[in-house]
C-alpha cells in the first residue's frame, strides 16, 4: 500500500511540473490526481464499510457531544464495548 501511495504522489509531482512556470496550471495539474485518489478511497472505504456491516463486525460509535460533555465515563463506556466486543450502543448503556 505504501507503494501506491508513493507512486500516487510521483503522479502528482510529475503532473505539476509539466506546468511548472505557471502557478495555477500547476494547481489544475496537480488537483486531478488528487480527485481521482479521493474518489478510489472513497469508495474503498464505503465497500469496506458495506462489507463490515453485512458480516456483522460494525460496531456503532459513540455519539460526539458525549465524548465532550463526559469524557472520562465515555472512554470507559468506548473501553467495554471494545474489550466485549458489543455492537450496539444500546446494548452497552444496559
Amino acid at each position: 500500500r505504501q507503494t501506491a501511495w508513493l507512486l500516487t504522489a510521483a503522479t502528482i509531482a510529475f503532473n505539476g511540473a509539466t506546468a511548472w512556470p505557471d502557478p495555477l496550471g500547476v494547481g489544475m495539474h496537480g488537483v486531478i490526481p488528487i480527485l481521482f485518489v479521493v474518489a478510489v478511497e472513497a469508495a474503498r472505504h464505503a465497500i469496506g464499510r458495506t462489507a463490515d456491516i453485512t458480516a456483522d463486525k460494525h460496531m456503532e460509535g459513540i455519539r460526539l457531544t458525549r465524548w465532550l460533555l463526559s469524557p472520562v465515563p465515555t472512554f470507559l463506556l468506548w473501553r467495554r464495548m471494545k474489550l466485549w466486543e458489543l455492537r450496539s450502543y444500546e446494548q452497552v448503556i444496559k
